[in-house]
Formats: structure tokens, sequence, C-alpha cells
């Protein structure tokens, strides 16, 4: 093991005067055992230089922790800072990685590329604080916004839960979003439901607070949307999807695939034809093939379901 060397002086020095010079007889001028300055801070205003290494002529800086539990590099920036703090530049003189004034981290250049060291998974992890933060990934053009990517922000919009690509930052307007339950919902006006339905977004103009599985016509008093279905109703084109959902607010409404349907007394078994029946909103089993029902059918159920209760069907409203 190389022996250390130890560098002190005890007197004040005078602009340009060295406090200390080393260099070997072969003019490599280099350190080839330790340079130890601990347990001190090595301070300077100047530039400290890392001279070129004797094979290859690559400039190299190791730094070393000491202890498991150190850092190895640390770059503390002033207040009012007003230049880069750090920077790692390619050979044209351009900083490829920069720590700002501001604390941004950035990488610049053509391609960033992570490759493990080992044959491992390999990840990168984007973790926010809270739901109340944003998880995003923005891509831009000429520093001008165009497109945000990531988890919403539970103070702009959703739970702070959802993933989402959109235009603006935080979830709002966005032209897509995965909630945790797996829908997937586009422009904020249609979505595929968990279990498979297709849905699209209508104004709740019911009256009443929305309740899920029960049967909706198209509102003839309000543009967008719906109102309720009536006894033995012909002009079904759906059923909520949520219950609570207030009157005069937006409401997402099951109109094809699989849907939950609000059934009557009467409940279903496997393979039941369900129509709208004579109880109002709700799902009733006619497995005769008339004519006159043919228009209040509304699907054929693929589970079973007691009375009143909600039966898992595949819509298929005429």
């Amino acid at each position: 093991m190389a022996t250390p060397i130890t560098l002190t002086h005890s007197t004040i020095k005078v602009p340009g005067q060295r406090v200390f010079a080393i260099a070997d007889w072969n003019s490599n001028h280099q350190i080839t055992a330790d340079l130890d300055i601990s347990p001190y801070n090595f301070t300077t205003t100047g530039v400290v230089n890392i001279g070129a290494a004797q094979t290859g002529g690559v400039k190299q800086l190791f730094v070393k922790c000491t202890a498991p539990t150190n850092t190895g590099l640390v770059v503390d920036m002033a207040a009012g800072q007003s230049v880069n703090p750090f920077e790692i530049r390619n050979s044209a003189g351009q900083g490829v990685m920069v720590l700002t004034p501001s604390g941004s981290f950035q990488l610049n250049g053509t391609n960033i590329i992570l490759n493990p060291l080992t044959n491992s998974d390999i990840f990168l992890e984007i973790d926010k604080p809270s739901a109340g933060k944003k998880g995003v990934i923005k891509y831009s053009i000429n520093s001008v916004d165009k497109w945000f990517a990531g988890t919403t922000d539970s103070g702009n919009f959703g739970a702070g839960t959802e993933y989402f690509i959109g235009q603006t930052n935080g979830g709002a307007n966005n032209a897509l979003l995965i909630d945790t339950d797996n829908s997937i919902s586009c422009n904020q006006k249609t979505q595929m439901t968990p279990i498979g339905g297709f849905a699209v977004m209508l104004t709740n103009k019911t009256g009443v607070n929305s309740v899920a599985g029960d049967i909706v016509i198209a509102s003839a008093g309000f543009a967008d949307a719906v109102d309720w279905g009536g006894i033995n109703e012909l002009q079904s084109i759906g059923v909520f999807l949520d219950s609570g959902i207030t009157d005069g607010s937006q409401a997402w409404v099951v109109v094809g695939g699989i849907a939950d349907v609000h059934m009557d007394a009467g409940g279903c078994a496997l393979g039941d034809r369900i129509i709208a029946g004579g109880t109002a909103r709700r799902g009733e089993v006619n497995n005769l093939p008339t004519v006159a029902k043919h228009f209040q059918e509304i699907g054929h159920a693929i589970g079973s379901a007691g009375a009143n209760a909600n039966a898992r069907i595949v819509m298929h409203i005429l």
C-alpha cells in the first residue's frame, strides 16, 4: 500500500504564492501516492485541474469514501449562485451532465443510455413524495411544452394515483387516463371499464344521484345527458357505471360490452335474456323471443344474480 502524503502549512500566503508544489524527476507532475486532506475541507476560489493520466492521456478523478456511510462527492451551492456548480463536459466543452443553481439535474446528449453492469433487471424510477405532487415526464420542442406523461396530481385532477398522457401537466384535460382498477379512458369522454364494458361520459339529468346498473335513456330536455328508463322501456341506451353521481354532474354510462345491470326482484340465471322490464330502471328475465319484447332487450346474462342485485351481462341494446 502506498504511503499517504500529508500537506500542511501554518502561515498566511499572499496571492500568487504557492501553498505547496509537487514535481517528480521525470516532469510528469504526478502524485503517485494518496493525497490526504482530511479532516479539513479543501477550498479554492480558482480552478482545480486534474492532469492527464500517464496512460491513454485520459483525465481521471477518483473520489473514494473512507467509510461505507460517507458520501463520495458533495457539491454545495451557495445562496444566489448564478453558475452551474457541477458539470461533466464532452470534448467540445459542452455540458453533458449538469447540476444547475436551482438544483435541477440535466442530461444533455443525442442518446441517454442506461446499461446494467451485470445481467440483471434495470428500471427508471420516479418516486414522488405524495399523491398531491406530480410525477411526470415532459416532452418539449425548443423549450415549448407539448406532452406530459406520468401520475396525476390530486390537487389538480383525480386521486394522484392515475397514469395519464395529455397536453397539460398534472392530468387535467388528459388524452389518455389509466386508473388503478385498470379502466382506460380517452379524452375524458370514452372508457373501457375494468370488466370489459364500453362507457361514455354523459350528464346525469335524472334529478337524483345515479345508481350503478340502473337503466337510462337519452334525455329529452338536455343535450349530452341521460334520464331514467321507464317501465318496459323501448329506448334504453345503457346503464350507470357508478352510484352517487349527483344530478347535473358528469357520469359514466355503459353502452356496450360487459356491464352490471340492476335486476328486479326476480334476479336471473346464467344465459337468461335480459330486458328492460316491468320495474322502472331494472332488468327483467324474458326468454321468449317475441317481437313485442325484442326492443326491450338489453343483453344476455353471463352471471347469475339474486333479487334486486346486479347481474353481469353482455349488453347489446337495439
